[in-house]
């Protein structure tokens, strides 16, 4: 395993929790959560292949960038209150 290959597993999880933790104001339910942590973490390289012509996208070559994403929505959604206040205090930081 490369560097290069691990820090691009780990920002799908980072993407993944990102975008979980964008639905703090909605509804909270799984479907919801795992559709947006999905979107958030896939989509914008699925948009970057698609632009460049590169097929077959990389999550579908490599089953391990859906494994991220999956574990960093249970992650999120697990973990949700304590990442929240935690996302929280940090904006209030750099603000």
């Amino acid at each position: 395993m490369t560097i290069q290959y691990a820090s691009e597993i780990a920002g799908t999880f980072s993407f993944a929790v990102s975008g979980v933790l964008a639905t703090e104001d909605k509804d909270r339910n799984w479907f919801g959560v795992a559709f947006t942590g999905f979107v958030t973490a896939i989509g914008g390289g699925s948009l970057r292949d698609m632009l460049l012509g590169s097929y077959p996208l990389v999550w579908f070559g490599d089953i391990n960038f859906l494994y991220a994403t999956i574990a960093g929505a249970i992650f999120a959604f697990t973990f949700f209150h304590r990442l929240a206040q935690l996302k929280k205090r940090c904006c209030y930081l750099i603000w």
